[in-house]
């Protein structure tokens, strides 16, 4: 009877480190998903700008082109 208590504990230490382990893998996930999120914002607000100014550029060109004409 005493073996099984024994077993039990041991499978108890064993659970409980396992379950510490995947605690902090996914502490770990969850803050490269945080950081991945936050990179995303940032490309998806730098293509923002590149777009605007090459709308800018555009009309530029434009203005450009219709001066010459002039």
């Amino acid at each position: 009877m005493e073996d099984l208590y024994e077993e039990q504990d041991h499978l108890i230490v064993e659970f409980l480190e396992s379950l510490e382990c995947l605690q902090e893998k996914r502490e770990y996930l969850n803050a490269s998903i945080r950081e991945q999120f936050e990179n995303a914002v940032v490309t998806f607000e730098m293509e923002k700008h590149c777009q605007e100014e090459e709308r800018v550029l555009r009309k530029l060109v434009i203005l450009k082109k219709k001066r010459r004409k002039t």
